[in-house]
């Protein structure tokens, strides 16, 4: 958006879950990627496809983050089949290959019963979550909080 102050934003067709931004932010540099953005606050969100921004100035340009939904595709339709798979590209895959290697280098930790070696697992496991880490930074991701069940009450 730049232009006039406009208080009220559409963003509908923004393909957010849920029209729900995490973050709105705003500058007035032309260059997008070196801009310093300044976080927009009092956002006002109407759950109707619009966001109220009161406090942003006129001819702004907004840098609005939100979590979008995970497409599941067969041949290149949505669908809910459990042969679809979900459509995924940069920077999701970076980040999501980093966690799932945290995991797996956690799971084989445990003691091998044939060696009984952890060392090397333990290596690898603090170096994918320091990976991880690092690429959910570089991409700016937040962190979701979520609970892992591993079947154990």
């Amino acid at each position: 958006m730049n232009g006039p102050a406009y208080t009220r934003v559409w963003i509908g067709d923004l393909g957010l879950a849920q029209d729900r931004p995490i973050s709105v932010s705003y500058s007035s540099e032309w260059n997008l990627r070196q801009a310093q953005w300044i976080p927009a606050h009092n956002v006002i969100n109407e759950y109707n496809g619009y966001i109220d921004l009161p406090d942003v100035p006129a001819n702004m340009n907004l840098l609005i983050r939100g979590y979008g939904y995970l497409d599941f595709r067969v041949a290149g339709v949505p669908s809910t089949s459990w042969t679809a798979t979900l459509a995924i590209d940069e920077p999701q895959t970076k980040i999501v290959t980093a966690k799932a290697a945290e995991i797996l280098y956690r799971g084989m930790m445990q003691p091998n019963m044939v060696s009984g070696d952890t060392q090397a697992y333990a290596t690898g496991y603090q170096f994918w979550a320091n990976e991880y880490e690092k690429r959910k930074d570089q991409f700016h991701m937040p962190e979701i909080p979520l609970k892992i069940n591993w079947g154990q009450r």
